[in-house]
């Protein structure tokens, strides 16, 4: 009698599958301009596991970007062809945590509260864009900008 193994390597598949990280909501997202920056990249986009008021976005630096020390962080709505700025952060250390300033070639991971916006989630796309003020002057310009959804909020309890 024949022994299969594929029973026995699809039941280790499929009993690995219960030890995998347990991710937040995981959120689909494009680049704005839909390629991609040099600044860096965005990898992934998540609701937050232990606090679902926050979405969470994690990213890298390119190695050949500058140092990021002042900019700014906007969250916006498109609503119909329309662009909303509905929040603009300053201080990047508010959103950035541990990561400041934002080094050539690390990760980072950006925190933003959501609860401001919860009752749009259905209808609109949100754009996160993080600008640059290298030389100080006041004029931000755009390093990196993504588009996405938010999905519907769970409900605490």
């Amino acid at each position: 009698m024949a022994i299969s193994y594929v029973h026995p390597l699809l039941l280790l598949l499929l009993a690995s599958l219960f030890f995998l990280p347990a991710f937040g909501d995981l959120i689909d997202f494009r680049y704005c301009n839909k390629k991609g920056y040099k600044f860096g990249n965005m990898t992934r986009v998540e609701v937050s596991p232990t606090d679902p008021q926050y979405i969470l976005i994690y990213g890298s630096t390119s190695n050949t970007s500058q140092r990021l020390l002042d900019g700014a962080l906007d969250l916006s709505l498109v609503i119909d062809q329309f662009r909303f700025r509905i929040m603009r952060e300053t201080d990047l250390r508010g959103v950035l945590w541990d990561q400041w300033p934002l080094e050539p070639g690390k990760d980072f991971l950006i925190r933003v509260w959501r609860d401001k916006y919860l009752r749009f989630f259905d209808k609109y796309m949100s754009i996160l864009t993080l600008f640059s003020d290298y030389e100080g002057s006041g004029k931000l310009k755009e390093q990196m900008c993504i588009k996405f959804k938010l999905p519907p909020p769970t409900p605490t309890t």
